[in-house]
């Protein structure tokens, strides 16, 4: 074949290329996911204390994700997780005690809305955590578990900091490794908590706020729906699916 075909055949394939080119506007994306790692009740009259101490503990979230993602770097998530969180803190009821322990167990319904920064093999996010409190109950060396949820504030708001890679995948799947760091805003313990003596047990000084923490591990399995998107020529925007 001549030199001159050649070149004809590839300017008309290239032209068809060209005339179904897309430029994409949105693609979206959905995935269930999991998260494991530890927390802490943060109180700064507690860590400064000697005779009450906090301990770190597992916590876990479970659920779902969606995401909208504009063009290939910039996303806006939310996250719908149930969580169950414990924390523990040792004291002595006088010097000649030995250490017992006054543990709080709790549940959220959380939702994450993030903005996300996504690059080739890896992602960066940040964004309010807004955790809704299902029940908490607490036992220590007076009592057993027993609901005190109307000792701590209904509804929360943590300060929230991710980062991860796609560990395999491709465009209609992928396996999410990442972390994430939490720290909520305010005080836990209600204005009734604080009258009852929740977490300092009348045992410490001072007027610190309660404010808990918490490090996880993420685990996302998240599948592509589908993308808004036009011919470069300047067709009508259309969605396709993945």
């Amino acid at each position: 074949m001549k030199i001159k075909n050649i070149i004809i055949i590839f300017l008309i394939g290239f032209g068809f290329q060209s005339l179904n080119a897309q430029k994409v506007l949105l693609w979206l994306d959905a995935g269930v996911k999991g998260s494991y790692g530890p927390n802490m009740m943060v109180n700064t009259d507690i860590l400064n204390g000697t005779n009450y101490t906090p301990k770190l503990n597992g916590s876990y979230s479970a659920g779902a994700k969606f995401g909208l993602n504009f063009g290939e770097y910039y996303a806006l998530t939310i996250d719908g997780m149930y969580s169950q969180f414990k924390e523990q803190f040792t004291y002595k009821q006088d010097q000649s005690s030995s250490p017992v322990i006054n543990e709080y167990r709790w549940s959220n319904i959380d939702l994450y809305p993030m903005f996300r920064y996504n690059r080739t093999i890896n992602y960066v996010e940040f964004g309010p955590r807004i955790a809704y409190l299902q029940n908490m109950r607490q036992a220590n060396a007076t009592s057993s578990f027993t609901d005190v949820t109307s000792d701590f504030n209904s509804t929360n708001i943590s300060a929230v900091l991710g980062f991860g890679w796609y560990a395999a995948g491709d465009d209609a799947f992928t396996i999410i490794v990442g972390a994430r760091l939490g720290y909520q805003i305010g005080e836990f313990v209600s204005d009734a908590g604080l009258a009852n003596n929740q977490i300092k047990l009348g045992i410490v000084e001072g007027n610190a706020s309660t404010n808990p923490a918490f490090v996880h591990l993420v685990f996302e399995l998240n599948w592509g729906l589908g993308y808004y998107a036009k011919t470069v020529c300047g067709g009508r925007a259309r969605f396709f699916r993945f």
